[in-house]
């Protein structure tokens, strides 16, 4: 019908008795469906990653019995980092929290993993490779349990909310001028 498709063609070589090639023989498959498929996958990588940019998100994918994770490119680059020279761990993660921040995360996220807490949701400062603090909210959900129903993979996310930070800063050291003034003050338009 004059349409055009996508193949895969395999290739083998005859060979006589003596071993000379006498042929060559290919088998040709149909592989459009593979090919959409395959395209579908691609732009929903790219739809996911532009997201994650616009809304300063990374996701981690933590094994939580060898401590380590995957991560986006995004996650590392929040806190300053290329993605090839960053790699992610319980014990790295922990050595970046805010001193004053640690011990409250810890206990959430120990408490999530033992089943004493209904969902992970935490706000701290992360180390960044510049030495500065970055506020994060991190959530993540237990995927994966072993046969004894100890969770073994945990999938998350980490949102830079430095920006709103900030903000409620400002607000809290606005409210305390307003609050600790003994002028009055006036609001003119």
């Amino acid at each position: 019908d004059g349409s055009t498709f996508d193949v895969e063609i395999l290739t083998s070589r005859v060979v006589n008795n003596i071993g000379e090639a006498v042929c060559l023989q290919a088998s040709f498959a149909d592989i459009t469906e593979r090919k959409r498929v395959e395209n579908q996958i691609k732009e929903n990588e790219e739809r996911l990653k532009l997201a994650l940019a616009v809304s300063k998100q990374g996701i981690y994918d933590l094994n939580i019995q060898t401590g380590k994770a995957i991560i986006t490119p995004e996650y590392a680059r929040m806190i300053g980092y290329e993605p090839e020279e960053f790699s992610e761990t319980s014990e790295s993660w922990n050595t970046r929290l805010h001193p004053d921040d640690r011990d409250e995360v810890i206990k959430k996220y120990e408490d999530y993993l033992n089943g004493l807490s209904s969902e992970y949701c935490v706000e701290f400062r992360d180390l960044t490779k510049s030495g500065e603090w970055k506020w994060i909210l991190s959530t993540g959900k237990i995927t994966e349990y072993d046969s004894s129903g100890k969770p073994t993979r945990m999938l998350g996310t980490h949102i830079d909310i430095n920006d709103r930070k900030k903000i409620e800063e400002e607000n809290k050291k606005l409210a305390h001028i307003f609050e600790n003034s003994l002028d009055e003050i006036f609001l003119l338009h």
